[in-house]
């Protein structure tokens, strides 16, 4: 028989099985940690997510055994506390907003998914099912989810952006935020996103020459290739209600059409909008 506790709050006792509370808490972590990876356009492996999943269910478990007398300071530290630590170990947040950001998607999930399971709930009558067919739905539907989001991002990946070269000369283009673009300055890392040469060519003269960059690149029919890059005056990046200013981008130029239906001119590195 499974280990088990038994918690006594008000004029109820409650027998938990300490293995299915952790088989649960490691199926919801897991999702949870899936979805908020893409809401976040992360690229985090699916490895340390698993290993993040059963290491936060572990602390849960922990946190549960704990004799602690006070209910709502468990609640606490079993989600909130373990939560935070644990988006702050997996995702490695570099600033405070995009820590927030974390938690906001943390919890968007959560709500996600617990709307999920209310919904099957009221679907079935609650009628008891086994686990793994409960789990099962959870992955058809978080699959859903994700393909769902993925049509939306598609629509959202395009962008205005204006290249500004010197106070009196500049140039307006559509961009495609590509998400495999992972293009960078091989010294400082700063990422750089792509134009056609065409678009520019009557801007050539304004760019210098201590700010050429020679940024070496690999593509499918391309084993390994060179880019001539720029540092330009600045950018700014048009995007729903979004408007991005960077100052110093750097722009590699290339003689390929980037589209082969001139739909876009140019290829924005994702980094410039997250």
């Amino acid at each position: 028989m499974s280990d088990t506790i038994v918690l006594i709050g008000g004029d109820s006792i409650y027998e938990i099985y300490i293995d299915m509370y952790f088989l649960f808490n490691f199926w919801m972590n897991l999702w949870v940690l899936f979805l908020c990876r893409f809401f976040l356009h992360s690229k985090i492996l699916k490895r340390r997510i698993c290993l993040a999943a059963f290491g936060a269910s572990l602390g849960e478990v922990l946190v549960l055994c704990v004799p602690l007398g006070n209910s709502t300071l468990k609640i606490l530290l079993g989600f909130g506390g373990i939560t935070a630590l644990t988006g702050y170990l997996l995702f490695r947040p570099e600033s405070k907003r995009y820590f927030y950001k974390i938690m906001i998607y943390s919890n968007l999930s959560v709500m996600i998914l617990g709307g999920i399971f209310l919904g099957l709930e009221s679907i079935t009558n609650g009628k008891k099912f086994p686990f793994f067919i409960w789990g099962m739905l959870v992955v058809v539907l978080v699959l859903w989810i994700e393909r769902i989001c993925q049509i939306i991002k598609v629509k959202q990946c395009f962008c205005k952006v204006i290249l500004i070269f010197d106070e009196n000369r500049q140039c307006e283009v559509l961009a495609l935020i590509d998400s495999g673009n992972g293009l960078v300055e091989p010294i400082s890392k700063i990422p750089v996103s792509v134009v056609e040469e065409c678009l520019i060519l009557n801007y050539m003269d304004t760019l210098k020459k201590e700010n050429f960059r020679m940024i070496p690149f690999h593509s499918i029919g391309n084993k390994e290739g060179i880019l001539e890059a720029y540092f330009i005056e600045r950018m700014e990046i048009k995007k729903e209600n979004e408007h991005v200013i960077v100052e110093k981008p750097m722009i590699a130029i290339t003689k390929d059409c980037i589209s082969t239906n001139k739909e876009y001119q140019m290829i924005l590195h994702p980094k410039l909008v997250d």
